[in-house]
């Protein structure tokens, strides 16, 4: 396992090449555009990827509107989706 920190609008890694993004908290709205956010998500994502959040409220709604997940479960307050496509 690695974990890689960087610009989560622009990360710069391969597409397709991560298992697992986790978004924790780290939000500030609204200056964040959240589209391209889960555009970037779910292009690093594998087709199997899963994305974890634990944020506030306003940013699952988002991504449930969003069509590049699908939430797939919820266990201890994290939400899990699974990207589309």
């Amino acid at each position: 396992m690695r974990v890689v920190e960087g610009n989560a609008l622009d990360t710069q890694l391969a597409a397709e090449s991560v298992d697992v993004v986790l978004v924790f908290g780290v939000i500030p709205a609204p200056m964040l555009p959240m589209d391209v956010l889960l555009a970037e998500m779910r292009r690093i994502l594998r087709p199997d990827g899963i994305m974890a959040v634990w944020p506030p409220s306003w940013v699952h709604r988002t991504i449930r509107r969003s069509p590049h997940f699908t939430r797939v479960g919820r266990r201890h307050g994290v939400t899990s989706y699974r990207r589309t496509g």
